[in-house]
């Protein structure tokens, strides 16, 4: 029952609903505090509690100054004693906080005044802002205690835990599944052409100003909001109805320099593309002061771009080299006995070089060499599954020829770094077909470049970069197989080929430009990107699919895996699939075949905009609700061993979450493809 590492609330009045605030930049809290944990609480009284650093500059009418009066506790500066009762039901909305805590003697960063933030409380939510003295991004969680310890309920702002992947912007499977619903003439093709147009939107008119944090400061408000990314300074003001996770959750950076908290969730975006008609200037910092500051706090920001060690009982791979008249063997012992296959990435970015890269949890090894003379990209691989020790042998153009070294460094050779904190990597790949699967969903297969060898683990997504109208958008789609069956003898087994079933949508920037696309053009795709570990469904006996739409993607690759791959006819395999129509059902035709031919398998259909009065249509209607999971979803007991995924727009996806705690799913019993 404690939060940052204190037990102050051990004798607080018991608590009828709890608000938890948790960073999202624990490089910063953790060397001092550890990672933060959601607090919980065995029963409730009467009052909400809230457990945060100090708070200072009242920054609007909507906000409260405090102080720090000394450590453990906080006074308002105004001497107000803030208290509020929460309805039972939790549907009021909290606008103020009954109680402000900080760690009982355990001052963080060695003062109250390096703590200090600001609450700011918008329209019926809670918000966290940062002045630029904190540096850190926060969020608010609030509800009972089972939505204290449960992220995804309606009553919460999730953010991922440390550790965690943030959730990529836009969409794991290309449907634009935006936090809010943007008005219309909102989307992002609308932005481009408003960037486009001339019109003045830097404020400025157009001048590229030196601004000063102080200047950056100012410009705080919804109305005159600028923000600083990576040394730019930006005026978002413009921006705020286009952006799809939001106005709020843009005001968290206004007023400041937004670069940590921006790379936490979109490090892989490139905003000097996406707001090059708002840049006001460059941002001029004070080095004395900025290094003055650092020192105050540590080393601990410092720390966050240094590469940091390996995880505990993961040393860093070593790699060797051997060869024969005819061939080089490049011999990397990455210590790491899950390895495999789809861990490794090997490709030939420039002439004669040869990059293998290495994906070990959460960290990546690079070997990367312009090798000693010309060699033939149809290498093999061999992996050892009981130590990883990996083989990736290429013949050599010249035999005979005995070479002194493998070849010169280039890049990140031998470097084992965390991956979060790499710049995403792309490569061209070619368009190779294109096939309909139904009135607006198509199938594409892209080739990866000669030398190229990528196998996307299942679930996981990639990144497509364009260039659409000047701008550099990037969007996420899951890799799906090219189908479903035991007969798929594609290429695409050995990493050569990828393939991406995306929904074409009017006004979507990206699907439209894919959809312009002729065979024999090029997109950009990047390293694969995702959390799932498909060894979490090896024991179970009941999956669970639920998908809506195109969130369907990821639910393919585990259909194959399941049935096919891995098949395990004891395993009871339910796919609960939503549309809004009949017509909208991707591959109904093979999902009805794998019903026939699989006992284990059962799919069920749910169309949300199916006519009362169509007699044509017998299935199940409707969104996601709890008598679909009552009458269909194997709740947990002791005779079963259940798990769920979840994949859709990102409401359905948090709807199925709650849903599926409701019956008894804990979180080790839930995968959602969050997008």
């Amino acid at each position: 029952m404690c939060i940052l590492g204190t037990s102050l609330i051990d004798n607080a009045p018991q608590l009828e609903a709890v608000i938890v605030i948790e960073s999202t930049t624990h490089s910063i809290w953790k060397p001092v505090i550890g990672p933060p944990e959601t607090l919980s609480c065995p029963s409730y009284g009467g009052q909400v509690m809230v457990i945060s650093p100090t708070a200072a500059n009242r920054p609007s009418d909507q906000s409260h100054d405090v102080s720090c009066a000394s450590p453990g506790t906080i006074q308002s500066a105004d001497s107000e004693p803030w208290s509020r009762t929460v309805s039972q039901n939790h549907q009021s909305r909290v606008r103020e906080p009954s109680a402000l805590a900080v760690p009982q003697n355990r001052p963080v960063h060695n003062s109250c005044e390096s703590l200090m933030s600001r609450i700011n409380f918008i329209d019926a939510d809670i918000k966290l802002g940062c002045t630029p003295s904190a540096c850190n991004s926060y969020t608010l969680r609030f509800g009972d205690e089972k939505n204290a310890q449960n992220p995804g309920t309606d009553m919460s702002l999730y953010v991922p835990k440390p550790g965690e992947p943030p959730p990529a912007a836009g969409s794991a499977t290309g449907n634009p599944r935006n936090k809010v619903a943007l008005k219309p003439g909102r989307s992002l093709m609308d932005w481009i052409r408003l960037g486009n147009s001339g019109q003045d939107l830097t404020g400025v008119k157009g001048q590229r100003l030196q601004v000063t944090m102080d200047e950056l400061n100012k410009h705080n408000k919804e109305t005159d909001a600028w923000m600083a990314v990576r040394g730019y300074v930006y005026n978002v003001t413009p921006y705020m109805e286009y952006h799809p996770g939001g106005i709020p959750e843009l005001l968290r950076g206004i007023g400041q320099d937004a670069t940590e908290m921006f790379d936490e969730a979109h490090k892989w975006v490139n905003f000097q593309s996406m707001l090059s008609c708002c840049m006001v200037g460059r941002l001029v910092k004070n080095p004395v002061n900025d290094r003055l500051k650092q020192l105050r706090k540590g080393s601990t920001t410092s720390l966050g771009r240094l590469s940091l060690p390996a995880p505990s009982g993961q040393p860093k791979p070593k790699y060797d080299w051997l060869q024969t008249d005819d061939s080089i063997t490049v011999i990397m012992y990455t210590k790491c006995p899950e390895f495999r296959e789809e861990d490794l990435i090997i490709d030939t970015p420039e002439d004669n070089e040869l990059k293998i890269t290495a994906c070990i949890n959460d960290y990546t090894y690079c070997i990367h060499l312009e090798l000693y003379k010309e060699f033939t990209d149809n290498y093999e691989v061999k992996i050892r599954s009981e130590t990883g020790k990996t083989e990736v042998t290429c013949s050599k153009c010249t035999s005979g020829i005995n070479w002194p070294s493998l070849g010169t460094p280039r890049g990140r050779h031998d470097t084992w770094s965390k991956t979060s904190e790499l710049d995403t990597e792309y490569r061209p790949c070619q368009l190779t077909s294109v096939d309909q699967v139904n009135h607006d969903t198509n199938l594409y297969k892209v080739t990866l470049p000669s030398g190229s060898r990528m196998v996307v683990p299942i679930g996981y997504h990639v990144r497509l970069k364009a260039q659409i109208e000047g701008m550099e958008i990037v969007r996420c789609y899951t890799v799906v197989p090219p189908g479903i069956g035991g007969d798929l003898k594609d290429p695409s087994h050995h990493g050569r080929h990828i393939y991406f079933l995306i929904k074409i949508y009017q006004d979507g920037a990206m699907t439209q430009y894919v959809n312009s696309l002729n065979i024999g053009d090029h997109i950009d795709v990047s390293n694969p990107d995702g959390s799932f570990k498909v060894t979490s469904i090896i024991p179970c006996t009941h999956v669970t699919l639920c998908a809506a739409g195109t969130g369907f993607t990821p639910m393919v690759g585990l259909l194959q895996y399941m049935l096919y791959d891995r098949p395990d006819h004891d395993r009871k395999v339910c796919l609960l699939f939503y549309n809004k129509t009949e017509k909208d059902i991707v591959w109904r035709e093979k999902l009805d075949e794998l019903e026939t031919n699989f006992p284990n398998f059962t799919c069920h259909h749910i169309l949300s905009q199916a006519d009362d009065d169509d007699d044509e249509w017998h299935g199940l209607r409707g969104r996601i609700n709890k008598s679909h999971l009552d009458e269909i979803v194997p709740h947990p007991d002791n005779t079963n061993n259940v798990f769920i995924c979840l994949c859709g727009p990102t409401s359905f996806t948090k709807e199925g979450i709650r849903l599926a705690e409701e019956v008894g799913y804990t979180e080790n019993m839930i995968h959602a493809f969050l997008g």
